[in-house]
């Protein structure tokens, strides 16, 4: 796992440079955390 994309800093930094907006209706979010990151790697395979 690549710790320089688990931030909410660097999330938003690439969002915003490819003009991608989220829409809470939708659901949308993403996962920042490494650890929770490296748990559900290890439980799904």
């Amino acid at each position: 796992m690549h710790s320089y994309i688990s931030s909410p800093g660097k999330t938003a930094q690439i969002l915003k440079k490819y003009g991608i907006r989220l829409k809470k209706s939708l659901g949308q979010s993403f996962l920042i955390d490494t650890n929770s990151a490296k748990k559900i790697i290890s439980y799904a395979g």
